[in-house]
């Protein structure tokens, strides 16, 4: 089970989903007087976040020529990965100023609302994959019945539905989230 948390982590770290590393990274490199040692600490959440788009557009690029430009275009990946980026950069945003920056203003109100933020920007995701699998589908019919106010259909009321459970989840559990920094983990401990 370890081994399985530690692949999706991976994954969805790649593809700019998953939570950041930053403040791990800072408290690490200060500690051993590395290169990031005098970056600040938004400097670092820069180059982490850098980074992880440079892997998502890698991955988006290394799938179009594995399954065609055809395919590729089909399935509208271009749109999945633009809303991937779009719900990293937001749950990345959320980390840095709500878990770093206004941490000691917000207290225990900083892990809620990041939790809030986060669960919306997930609430984004499950629809793309419902909507890839509808024009996979759609790619095997003769005719095609999947156009864009069907794919609009599914990913909205996907998304309603994950954000009505997210922002549930949000409201009703009050522990710190899992899967952050090992720094963070430990200071909300404290």
């Amino acid at each position: 089970m370890k081994d399985l948390n530690r692949l999706l982590y991976i994954i969805g770290y790649i593809l700019f989903v998953g939570p950041p590393k930053a403040l791990d990274l800072a408290v690490s490199e200060r500690r051993r007087g590395g290169e990031l040692a005098r970056v600040p600490v938004w400097g670092v959440v820069l180059v982490e976040g850098m980074l992880r788009l440079v892997l998502l557009l890698s991955v988006a690029v290394l799938f179009e020529q594995l399954i065609s430009p055809y395919w590729y275009s089909w399935l509208e990946i271009d749109r999945s990965a633009l809303v991937m980026l779009i719900a990293g950069s937001a749950h990345m945003l959320a980390y840095y100023l709500l878990l770093h920056r206004f941490r000691r203003s917000l207290g225990a109100r900083a892990f809620r609302v990041y939790r809030l933020v986060r669960n919306i920007s997930y609430a984004l995701l499950p629809g793309l994959a419902a909507v890839t699998l509808s024009l996979l589908y759609d790619a095997q019919r003769v005719t095609s019945v999947v156009d864009l106010k069907v794919q609009s259909f599914i990913y909205a009321g996907l998304t309603g539905l994950m954000l009505v459970l997210g922002v549930g989840e949000a409201l009703l559990v009050s522990r710190v989230p899992k899967g952050l920094d090992s720094y963070l983990q430990r200071r909300s401990e404290a």
